[in-house]
């Protein structure tokens, strides 16, 4: 209960953070402010009423990844911050505003669906499927921080001296994806019985502790690379900041959110 509500508290802050930045510089009209309102929603939708269903917390928790991916990519596109033409700052920011977050979000289906099965205590072939296409796909977004990194390394100095820190922080994320990968393989969807609950959620948090850290670093760095070129756009990097760190909180909370509403 302390580590939900502690979560809980954390998404409060950044919200009331974002509406601060938002404040004055977008019309309440604007897509802009749409967009967040809808992110804003989503997360009421979970915290204000308690459901029914394990079903229906993954379902919450999908419209809101899905809210909050969207806002990521209009501001991400409007901004111009993926298209930038330095090649070090372009891959360093494709790995995290796009790619980390990608990571995330199918890291979280991979383990809600893993979460439901041990809630039930068996698996069907609709929980293969969803957990094998989540497992695949967070695989192939680790796949391409990876290219990512390799590529920032190679278009300057400022990516070099990222690139060892990076890719180590890289291996311990694979590392810990591999390791609950695997754990649900052989004790969650490939016996007549599945591991309990608690049992799953136990196994799963040492996905969050490592894709915190490796977020957190690699932001650092795109703070580092933009600084000197994009004063200009200081509000909507502001703005790619707190919802970046709205991400990471969310993907971090998801579960304790999770074991709150169904347990």
């Amino acid at each position: 209960a302390d580590k939900l509500q502690a979560a809980n508290d954390d998404v409060t802050r950044l919200i009331t953070q974002q509406d601060a930045v938002l404040a004055g510089r977008a019309d309440p009209g604007s897509e802009d402010m749409q967009r967040w309102n809808e992110v804003k929603a989503a997360w009421g939708a979970i915290v204000a009423n308690k459901p029914g269903s394990v079903a229906e917390v993954i379902r919450r928790h999908t419209e809101l990844r899905q809210k909050i991916l969207d806002y990521r990519d209009y501001i991400a596109s409007n901004s111009d911050l993926v298209l930038d033409a330095d090649p070090v700052t372009y891959f360093i920011i494709d790995a995290t505003v796009m790619q980390i977050p990608n990571y995330e979000s199918y890291v979280t289906e991979m383990r809600s669906h893993a979460a439901s099965v041990g809630a039930a205590g068996k698996s069907t072939m609709a929980d293969v499927e969803a957990i094998t296409r989540s497992k695949v796909l967070a695989g192939g977004a680790l796949d391409q921080i990876e290219s990512d990194i390799r590529h920032a390394a190679e278009g300057g100095a400022a990516g070099s001296a990222l690139r060892a820190g990076a890719e180590q922080s890289l291996t311990q994320v694979r590392g810990a994806f591999d390791a609950f990968s695997k754990y649900v393989q052989e004790n969650v969807t490939s016996g007549a019985i599945s591991d309990p609950l608690d049992s799953v959620l136990q196994n799963a948090s040492q996905l969050t502790a490592a894709i915190s850290s490796f977020h957190d670093s690699m932001q650092q760095a795109v703070e580092a690379q933009l600084q000197h070129n994009l004063t200009a756009l200081r509000a909507t990097r502001n703005r790619m900041v707190l919802l970046l760190s709205l991400s990471v909180a969310l993907g971090i909370g998801f579960m304790g959110v999770f074991i709150g509403t169904t347990v």
